[in-house]
């Protein structure tokens, strides 16, 4: 007679082992092959921006502007000195980033541990790491890589140890190492607030027995710790006279493109006050998965994740994938349990070891087929952006300066370092509280190659005539000066506003005739002001363009891929 089923295993079998093991080696296959054939999103080359002016001795804010926490930065500059200077650092750069992809799976799967039990663990972390936004956006080099694991370190710190002053001591540190990485935290620890307020005060309604004095204190304490890492990068930049900067690009600067969204913050009280309940209703329904004695911390870990997407979408001024990092790992843990006993009801059935193991098996693999499809595994789609650094890198000095919207060039210094376009700026130029002069910055700086991608309209207009296209997004100084070829003899007037090593290039054939009074017959320099070119012989379409870019193998005459402008862009 066959033993009666008594539920799913909480250990894994050896077949689930090897059935997870394949697929967390097939993630990690997979992020190495999208490391160099993801599209690029134009947070990375801001970032790495950033990380090239640290591992050059320049100081993020005083010298670039970045509106980011510095930690990520930092850290990142010693690798990037290693790997020198190359055209493809980012993909590098990219791989860098599987140690942390593979950081927040193991937080996921220790904490489950603690809460449920090891096979609830194994297949949260899994299904939580397959998660496409989570992928892909954690694929990119940014710093919400290591803000997500961060975040979820802080989240299983709390939960998964007794109360404690030495818990709230680690979990303070790790809380301020987040918020010196990224000052969403405050969303993330916001979202944990609230969500151990609710269940607490549902524990306090049904039993009466909520210890408050000693929650006050552990939070006093946390607080506390939590200055320990903001605070050395507080005197670190204050030691180096840049505290205003840190200030004004961390703090004021995005605080002032928050305040353009206050409407948010009353007009979507409504949706939260429906939702808070319904949430606190699911959280609680997920804790009836949870291992013995963890229900209360199962409830606050559902209810965190809920409260994070829920704030998110809600009050959140500009959402973007990144955001979301941290939070799709902790909602996958809450639901992970659902899915898994999803067929105890039917024991007759979930006593079929095959069919308990397919289950989470096919949620997994569905969500890989959805990976495919969204981005294309083989086609690489990096080649254009990468290709801006490497032509560059052959176009430009290291002491040249350049224009770009967000820092895609990386290795050089841009012509206005204190603006980058990114979208907390944009609003602040649109609503007046900032200005730019990117014109007169180009000028001053006698700046000779521009990417005019994500730049204000009124540099778009003085790019247009005063620089010519000669790679993708990458325009160097010149002008058309002639369209078509003039009557022998005839002059043809020009003015220059940047000084400039400059020579005459034509569609058709050796250019011939009389520059400033002088026979053309090479490069020269050319001061700013009014110019005067005579033609000795007839011509096609005639050019002037900074000399360095045709010396160095780049024409305007090279037929360019379209530039097609994406959401990464």
């Amino acid at each position: 007679m066959n033993k009666p089923c008594t539920g799913i295993p909480a250990s894994l079998s050896k077949t689930e082992r090897i059935i997870l093991f394949t697929l967390l080696s097939l993630f990690i296959v997979l992020r190495v092959i999208y490391a160099f054939h993801l599209r690029v999103d134009s947070d990375e080359p801001q970032h790495l921006h950033v990380v090239w002016a640290w591992a050059n001795g320049q100081l993020q804010y005083r010298d670039v502007f970045d509106n980011h926490s510095p930690l990520f930065q930092m850290l990142c500059a010693p690798l990037f000195k290693v790997l020198g200077v190359r055209g493809d650092i980012l993909l590098f750069m990219r791989l860098a980033m599987l140690p942390l992809f593979l950081w927040c799976l193991w937080i996921v799967y220790r904490a489950g541990c603690k809460l449920y039990d090891q096979r609830t663990a194994a297949w949260a972390a899994l299904i939580g790491g397959a998660w496409p936004v989570f992928f892909f956006t954690s694929t990119e080099f940014r710093t919400d890589d290591l803000w997500a694991p961060l975040c979820l370190a802080s989240l299983a710190f709390v939960l998964t140890r007794t109360p404690s002053w030495k818990t709230a001591s680690g979990f303070g540190v790790i809380v301020g190492a987040a918020f010196a990485t990224s000052m969403k935290t405050s969303l993330f620890i916001a979202s944990l607030a609230v969500a151990a307020l609710i269940v607490l005060s549902f524990v306090w309604w049904k039993q009466r027995s909520v210890p408050w004095r000693q929650v006050l204190q552990f939070i006093a304490f946390a607080f506390l710790c939590a200055l320990v890492v903001p605070g050395i990068f507080v005197v670190y930049f204050w030691a180096k006279g840049a505290l205003p900067d840190l200030y004004y690009c961390v703090i004021e600067h995005n605080v002032a493109g928050g305040r353009l969204h206050q409407h948010l913050l009353t007009r979507q009280n409504h949706i939260v006050a429906i939702m808070l309940p319904v949430l606190a209703w699911g959280s609680w329904q997920c804790s009836k998965f949870a291992a013995s004695g963890q229900r209360m911390r199962v409830a606050v870990a559902a209810m965190t994740g809920g409260c994070f997407l829920l704030f998110l979408e809600e009050y959140w001024p500009m959402i973007t994938a990144e955001d979301y990092l941290p939070g799709v790992p902790v909602v996958a843990l809450a639901l992970a349990p659902a899915i898994l006993r999803m067929l105890d009801k039917f024991s007759f059935i979930a006593c079929k070891s095959w069919i308990r193991i397919g289950l989470p098996f096919l949620f997994v693999t569905v969500q890989i087929v959805w990976l495919l499809k969204t981005e294309p595994l083989l086609e690489d789609r990096t080649t254009l952006r990468v290709g801006i650094v490497k032509n560059i890198l052959k176009l430009t000095n290291p002491d040249d300066f350049v224009m770009d919207g967000k820092g895609e060039t990386i290795y050089r210094r841009r012509a206005d370092p204190h603006h980058v376009f990114e979208g907390v700026t944009f609003q602040l130029v649109r609503a007046g509280i900032i200005s730019t002069n990117i014109p007169a910055e180009l000028i001053a700086k006698r700046a000779p190659v521009v990417s005019k991608q994500r730049l204000p309209r009124d540099a778009k207009d003085f790019i247009a005539q005063n620089y010519l296209p000669i790679s993708w997004r990458l325009l160097t100084l010149g002008k058309i000066i002639a369209l078509h070829s003039p009557a022998k003899g005839e002059s043809i007037e020009f003015d220059l506003v940047i000084p400039e090593r400059y020579t005459l290039v034509t569609d058709a054939g050796r250019v011939e005739g009389i520059l400033d009074g002088e026979p053309f017959t090479g490069a020269r320099m050319l001061a700013a002001g009014h110019h005067t070119y005579t033609p000795s012989a007839r011509h096609g379409r005639l050019e002037l363009i900074w000399a360095q870019a045709i010396e160095r193998g780049f024409s305007p005459y090279t037929p360019l891929p379209p530039d097609i402008t994406t959401q990464q862009d």
